[in-house]
């Protein structure tokens, strides 16, 4: 999966983080652990940014991904990861957090148990079908993993041009044309 990230967010605290798990009653999953501490959510390119889920069940051949939610809110239109839990905790799998939405609005989340990905489709079908979740086979590495990468090498670039060149190679060697 290549994951463009347009703008990252800064860091939370250790303290911050706990205190969010603390809210929630559970901790979230080392990966994402590691990502909020370097990024409190980002914006990605939801055009670039896209998931192929691999297992069957789920309907969508293809997810466009447009931010990872962070914990502390930076924008009033874009929901944190504890108000995505408060607002659709009837749409969320139990023992699920989530992490992640797409460019329509649904969002991703993670199984604490399993670290499986969940798709949460918050639209209701045209038939009156209720919104619902399915599992997409990925596992939260697959998504955070290479965000972590991508942004942490975008950074060690100090100026903008040196960053749109490491920008245009790192995106080359995920996609695998390097």
């Amino acid at each position: 999966m290549n994951l463009a990230i347009l703008e990252s967010h800064p860091p939370i605290s250790k303290k911050a983080l706990r205190d969010f798990e603390r809210r929630i009653g559970c901790h979230v999953p080392r990966v994402l652990r590691e990502f909020l501490l370097n990024h409190d959510g980002a914006e990605t390119d939801a055009v670039k940014t896209t998931l192929y889920p691999t297992f069957c069940a789920c309907p969508f051949r293809s997810i466009p991904l447009a931010r990872i939610l962070g914990i502390q809110g930076r924008d009033p239109r874009v929901l944190t990861i504890e108000q995505t839990l408060e607002e659709f905790d009837h749409l969320i799998p139990r023992n699920s957090i989530p992490f992640a939405q797409d460019a329509f609005g649904s969002f991703l989340s993670v199984d604490l148990d399993s670290e499986q990905v969940d798709y949460v489709n918050i639209e209701e079908a045209g038939n009156g079908t209720p919104a619902t979740w399915f599992r997409t086979g990925l596992v939260i590495a697959d998504v955070i993993e290479s965000a972590g990468q991508f942004s942490t090498i975008l950074q060690r670039a100090q100026s903008p041009a040196k960053r749109r060149i490491l920008a245009l190679r790192v995106k080359r060697r995920l996609m695998g044309t390097d």
